[in-house]
């Protein structure tokens, strides 16, 4: 008989605490934030590699950028300069630029590139530019990219042996 009320108030100890935290977390929901990289969802958005239905990976970085249609879409024109390949790529927070296929919107085969080499993100209206602790760093224009730098129209990025010259403007 001990027994039995034993494992019943235990019992009803688990399943007043469990109540307790569905009350006390109930309505409460937890904000959690990715980033996806890659072009852009016209609808949402947010970020989505090109090509693919929604290949993602959350962000180390924590800087939310407001969308503000009323100015228009900035689009991207990468151009590597080796090869002439051209990709026009919709901007609205944030792009990676790297050698994994999956965790970039700009994909370079050059060996010598990180698999996620670089960012390219708006900030304050501006286009900036971040070396992602890249093994062969990232390069503006002759210049070690340290931090982040602003880009401007036909920069300069040299990311291993590749080349690539960034052009943007409003659509």
């Amino acid at each position: 008989m001990t027994l039995i009320l034993v494992l019943l108030l235990i019992v009803l100890a688990v399943f007043l605490s469990v109540l307790v935290t569905y009350l006390f977390f109930a309505g409460r929901t937890r904000k959690v934030e990715v980033h996806f990289v890659g072009g852009a969802d016209s609808d949402s958005g947010r970020i989505v590699n090109s090509g693919t239905l929604f290949k993602g990976v959350p962000s180390q970085y924590n800087e939310t950028v407001d969308r503000d249609d009323s100015r228009g879409v900035l689009m991207l024109r990468i151009t590597e300069l080796g090869s002439g390949r051209t990709e026009n790529i919709p901007l609205y927070d944030a792009i990676a630029i790297g050698r994994e296929r999956q965790q970039n919107a700009f994909v370079v085969t050059d060996t010598s590139v990180s698999k996620r080499h670089c960012r390219v993100y708006l900030s304050g209206g501006e286009v900036w530019l971040t070396d992602l602790n890249s093994f062969n760093h990232t390069y503006l224009n002759g210049s070690l990219v340290s931090g982040s730098v602003r880009l401007s129209g036909g920069s300069i990025i040299k990311m291993g042996n590749t080349e690539l010259r960034i052009d943007y403007q409003r659509r």
